[in-house]
């Protein structure tokens, strides 16, 4: 390998580094931005299973309220 190969090899690893590499506030924000993705999809579970239940239940009767005599 010559000089040249070597420091290309060495920039190459250098920008793949810093692609996996990221600050402690990226992780921070990517984190999070996995949470509220996982608890907007346990949410969206919740209410289709809750929605599906609700809808085998046959509806309930309608209360009549009395006339007004008057």
């Amino acid at each position: 390998m010559t000089k040249q190969s070597k420091e290309d090899a060495k920039a190459h690893f250098e920008a793949l580094l810093a692609q996996v590499l990221t600050t402690d506030e990226e992780a921070r924000q990517h984190a999070a931005l996995k949470n509220a993705r996982g608890s907007a999809r346990q949410e969206a579970v919740s209410a289709k299973a809750t929605f599906e239940r609700n809808r085998e239940r046959s509806p309930k009767a309608r209360k009549r309220e009395p006339k007004r005599q008057g």
